[in-house]
């Protein structure tokens, strides 16, 4: 039943947009019953009645079926061009296209038996309840849903120094000729001869017919193609084409190319972020719609108990890698990714970059990819990016680095050299470490907060001598613990990096260094001290 004004509050689902990557999803939970007798709110400003965008992706008609996309392919194609390059046969694969407009439809459609609403606003604020109740406010109304599903755009952290973000905005026309002008069983991913205008743009044609066929022009780059732009590029281009031809429809975008991490808080178990929001888009090539299908498939079965909900696909690592180093000499050097894109696709098979797109390559076929292009370039920003990884890291890895050092310094006995190096860091860290602890705390440096902070401070160290004075042993153990605490939690401030737990464990590897290659003149040291047990000096 579906309901377009309704007083309900409080929902079972809540899809936060109504793009590919929910509508996907939504015909899922569909087919397999879950949404059966739940109430469900899609929250989504448009009224997504036009064909705003196509969808395409490559792979076999057997994978084609496992994910359900049978129904929503309009065109497929089997001849991929890459401008006057070359033009392969990827069998057993196709390139398939979906409209936008049959995507929405369908699901909208099939929503009409449940009890849905649709809410025509934006999103403007959560609350978390609890880990399985949401309160959604949108304009003047609010309310609650236990399962939510967002994927709304996504919001990227401060790119770091190796990290690009940039753009993929494309304009495309839809449009027919009255000649025939166009191969309907080979599509072009890739025509570079148009100007690059220092970015790097090429064309994408999607021939539905000899007279019919969507053109597009694309760029890569720190700046968006403007409408004024593309439409000179597409006129110049379509024209060369055929110059008697008709604008059917009219396709525009922009999808974000960025290394930089998704801004992602955790709102509890029952909220999950779809689609770009959940690093679903590939950041190099813009491709998507295959992980979203995926995605759904995955969370379908989770809600039907085929599937653990922490057994997850893991993605290699060295693909971020990968698209960190492109996207840097995109940004960079932009005039280099019509040279590099077209060496790719001359010296590789087509087929085997379509596996590399889609991350399905192993170690061995990947070096053999890079063999091929630029290699100084590619080296240059690798070496770069992992100059940068090791430069950063070195703040974590130079404590334990010295360490090392000393231990081995001692072993030796090189004491001397040892003993500087511990003279020169305490007459520098480990003499301001506690001296200057009223100054660090005090946002407010005035006699009344200093006073304050030293009542403070000495009464926490007399209340530790009364508890020392009682059980020793236990003041002891508590000293130790906390000073890991302390060591671990000053450390990750001072790298900014936000984790108690982990803090903790590394003030533990940090002390126990200590402890462990010291341990004579640990239980000397306990020994002396009055009121320790005996038990105690023997296990330590």
């Amino acid at each position: 039943m579906n309901k377009t004004n309704t007083h309900y509050q409080s929902y079972d689902f809540a899809f936060i947009g109504f793009g590919a990557a929910n509508c996907l999803l939504l015909l899922r939970l569909i087919d397999t019953g879950v949404l059966r007798n739940k109430s469900i709110a899609v929250i989504e400003p448009s009224s997504k009645t036009k064909n705003d965008r196509t969808f395409c992706f490559w792979s076999t008609e057997k994978e084609l079926e496992e994910l359900h996309l049978t129904d929503l392919v309009s065109h497929s194609w089997n001849k991929i061009e890459i401008g006057n390059i070359k033009t392969t046969n990827i069998h057993p694969m196709r390139y398939w296209h979906v409209r936008g407009i049959d995507l929405y439809e369908l699901t909208r459609n099939k929503l009409e038996k449940e009890n849905v609403i649709y809410i025509h606003s934006y999103l403007s604020s959560v609350d978390v309840v609890s880990s399985n109740q949401f309160e959604l406010k949108i304009e003047e109304r609010t309310i609650t849903a236990i399962n939510v599903f967002d994927s709304r755009p996504p919001d990227y952290k401060k790119s770091e120094k190796n990290e690009s973000h940039l753009y993929q905005s494309f304009f495309g026309w839809n449009i027919s000729t009255k000649e025939n002008c166009f191969d309907a069983k080979k599509m072009v991913m890739m025509d570079f001869n148009i100007p690059q205008s220092n970015f790097t743009q090429f064309m994408y044609i999607l021939p539905y017919s000899a007279t019919n066929s969507l053109i597009e022009v694309t760029r890569f780059g720190k700046e968006k193609i403007t409408e004024d732009e593309a439409n000179t590029l597409l006129k110049k281009y379509i024209n060369k084409i055929s110059p008697n031809y008709k604008i059917n429809e009219v396709e525009k975008g922009i999808i974000p190319m960025s290394s930089a991490q998704i801004k992602t808080d955790y709102l509890g178990e029952n909220w999950t972020n779809m689609g770009a929001r959940n690093n679903k888009v590939k950041c190099t090539t813009g491709f998507a719609f295959h992980e979203m299908a995926k995605e759904a498939t995955l969370i379908s079965e989770q809600f039907n108990g085929t599937r653990n909900k922490s057994n997850k696909p893991n993605k290699p690592n060295r693909f971020a890698f990968y698209d960190r180093l492109l996207l840097k000499i995109l940004s960079k050097k932009p005039e280099k990714g019509k040279l590099i894109f077209e060496i790719l696709f001359s010296k590789v098979p087509t087929i085997r970059v379509l596996n590399f797109l889609q991350e399905r390559t192993k170690l061995k076929d990947d070096i053999l990819l890079f063999s091929k292009l630029p290699k100084f370039i590619f080296i240059k920003m690798a070496v770069n990016d992992i100059f940068y990884f090791v430069k950063k890291s070195s703040i974590v890895f130079l404590p334990l680095f010295i360490t090392l050092i000393s231990v081995l310094l001692y072993k030796l006995n090189l004491e001397n050299i040892v003993l500087f190096t511990l003279i020169a860091g305490f007459m520098t860290i480990g003499l301001s470490h506690g001296a200057l602890d009223h100054l660090t705390k005090l946002k407010k440096f005035t006699i009344q907060s200093v006073s304050i902070f030293t009542v403070s401070y000495i009464s926490k160290a007399v209340l530790y001598g009364v508890v020392w004075f009682i059980t020793p042993d236990i003041a002891l153990l508590g000293f130790v613990l906390y000073s890991a605490f302390h060591f671990g939690q000053a450390d990750f401030k001072e790298w900014s990096i936000k984790s108690n737990v982990s803090s903790f464990l590394w003030g533990v590897i940090v002390l126990s260094q200590i402890l462990f290659f010291h341990t004579t003149e640990l239980i000397d040291i306990l020994a002396q001290i009055p009121g320790i047990t005996s038990q105690l000096i023997e296990i330590e």
